[in-house]
């Protein structure tokens, strides 16, 4: 199995992670897309002040998990399910053949359900080999230094000043509201009949197009 972060030999953990481990935690849907994506999952490394010598404030543990697919298919939504019925942070390796997506989900404490996690946002990389893999970790300061790197990583913003996973979280989202009306704009442009009309919506495309430029 391949490791894509070259982690210290005292966190590695190879534990395989039955698929009905979750079947309390997830909808009759979620269940069959276990069944129908997932080949394998292996809780493969252990970052804690026991195996990397770090602690953390908000996450005392990372767990890495590897998911082996079998279709080359992103799993969001099984993901996230994943992400709630744990209170840890967990970075899940993806892969399907040779090659591999990561994705680290932004979380805090549910307020009432103790040991369980309310999801505030996913990052994710694309699609990669192995060989092209740019991702680190970063095994410096705390584990929450650690996850917080990771995710702006993965996020728009890897060379950009960000102080927090807060800001992080709110660049990203309003990133993605624009990205979201964009499509939408070029959408309706491409369907309209009517001139004045067409430059009216392209004058609000530029706009947006301009305020993801300057975010970013």
């Amino acid at each position: 199995m391949v490791d894509l972060f070259n982690l210290p030999i005292s966190t590695s953990y190879g534990k395989v992670i039955p698929k009905n481990s979750f079947d309390g935690l997830i909808s009759n849907k979620q269940k069959r897309l276990f069944t129908e994506l997932i080949s394998k999952m292996t809780w493969t490394h252990k970052l804690a002040p026991a195996t990397i010598n770090l602690s953390g404030k908000y996450f005392t543990e990372i767990q890495i998990i590897h998911i082996e697919l079998k279709r080359e298919e992103r799993i969001s939504e099984l993901l996230t399910a994943i992400n709630k019925s744990v209170p840890y942070g967990v970075i899940f390796v993806m892969q399907f053949g040779d090659r591999f997506y990561l994705s680290v989900s932004a979380k805090h404490p549910h307020p009432t359900l103790a040991d369980t996690s309310v999801v505030d946002w996913e990052f994710a990389s694309e699609w990669f080999v192995a060989a092209d893999n740019t991702f680190r970790l970063n095994l410096k300061e705390s584990l929450d230094a650690v996850f917080f790197d990771l995710c702006k990583q993965l996020s728009a913003f890897a060379s950009k000043e960000v102080d927090s996973m807060a800001e992080l979280i709110e660049k990203s989202s309003k990133l993605f509201q624009l990205r979201k009306e964009i499509n939408k704009l070029r959408s309706a442009i491409s369907s309209c009949k009517q001139f004045n009309k067409r430059v009216d919506l392209n004058l609000e495309l530029k706009k947006l197009e301009k305020q993801v430029s300057s975010l970013i």
